[in-house]
């Protein structure tokens, strides 16, 4: 009789469930997540059960029941200076295994890396970080956990080992009296007022100074260079617009001759329009007409404005064998009018051409 209750124990013991494994939480920038294994010989589709205690809660509260081996419990800790303890239960059909528990403190959490941003200013950095934090603490504990952070900056030249260091507790800082042009690289380390062990520092983020500005002298040589090449080029032309008479085309002042016996010639020179042909009614025979009147043929003197007055007997008695004398010659005034016209035409075709 004592074998066959040995055994019925024994078969009962070995249809039982057998609990989770490795139960443990992964928590970083307070974003925590229950980790468990199954157990050896956990049939297919096995269910888990998970609660959640405190030591200020005796009771525990069911959290979840899911068939994964992971859950995300953030948001069932925000109070990050208490003691958790959580518990996973396994089971299928009518059978549930022992419980699996653990014990969490999110103030241990892995804090970092910093989010990280660097800029360059001219011969500084800008140095902006940022702490991540996830559901598993209040906005209003976050902002009092940040005030015993500090920043260790640890900044460098891109091509150097050598490492200089910068404590700091602001958001943003200003990295200053470096070489311009020049790349550093930047890290950056949290460190905390209390002791908490778990952080990751951020990787190395590195950026150009701004380069070096030429000096003030040069920008004054660059100016008044071009001022002067701009004023030689702008004489230039102008006196190319000059001489060929684009601008400033001198006046042409003709003798009052013409002007009172070719009228249109005086018309189209004072126009600055030149044609080769003076078209004038009858100048040559004006012109003569207008010697005439003003070369007497008779030597004595008369009246001006009153014409000469010549007899026929006059114009035909001369001595014999004597040449003919005329008025005038053709080297006489007549002569020296053609040729002033000629120089005349010959200069508005010059100033006109």
């Amino acid at each position: 009789m004592m074998k066959l209750l040995l055994a019925v124990w024994i078969m009962s013991c070995s249809s039982a469930l057998m609990p989770p494994t490795n139960l443990t939480v992964q928590s970083q920038n307070f974003n925590h997540t229950l980790h468990w294994l199954p157990a050896a010989d956990t049939p297919p589709g096995t269910e888990y059960c998970i609660y959640l205690g405190s030591d200020s809660n005796q009771s525990d509260t069911l959290l979840n029941i899911t068939k994964a081996t992971s859950l995300s419990v953030s948001v069932f800790m925000k109070d990050i200076f208490e003691t958790y303890t959580l518990s996973v239960w396994a089971r299928t059909n009518n059978h549930s295994s022992l419980p699996a528990t653990t014990t969490f403190e999110p103030f241990t959490t892995v804090l970092g890396p910093p989010l990280v941003r660097v800029e360059g200013c001219g011969d500084c950095l800008l140095v902006n970080r940022t702490l991540l934090h996830g559901d598993g603490i209040t906005p209003e504990h976050f902002r009092d956990y940040c005030r015993v952070v500090k920043f260790d900056i640890q900044w460098r030249k891109a091509k150097e080992d050598t490492v200089i260091h910068l404590p700091s507790r602001r958001q943003q800082t200003k990295i200053n009296n470096l070489a311009p042009g020049e790349r550093y690289c930047v890290k950056v380390v949290l460190k905390f007022t209390i002791s908490i062990p778990n952080t990751l520092a951020s990787d190395w983020q590195c950026a150009w100074t701004s380069p070096a500005s030429p000096p003030a002298g040069l920008y004054l040589l660059g100016w008044s260079v071009g001022t002067v090449c701009v004023g030689v080029l702008l004489m230039m032309l102008s006196s190319g617009l000059y001489y060929s008479g684009a601008i400033c085309r001198p006046k042409l002042k003709l003798p009052q001759n013409l002007v009172r016996n070719c009228p249109l010639l005086f018309s189209i020179l004072s126009s600055s329009v030149f044609m080769s042909v003076c078209v004038c009614r009858e100048p040559w025979r004006q012109q003569s007409l207008l010697l005439q009147q003003r070369s007497p043929a008779d030597p004595h003197t008369h009246h001006q404005g009153e014409p000469q007055q010549r007899s026929p007997a006059d114009s035909h008695t001369h001595h014999q064998g004597e040449p003919q004398q005329h008025s005038h010659s053709p080297a006489g005034p007549h002569a020296h009018h053609q040729r002033e016209l000629h120089l005349v035409l010959l200069e508005a075709a010059a100033l006109t051409g």
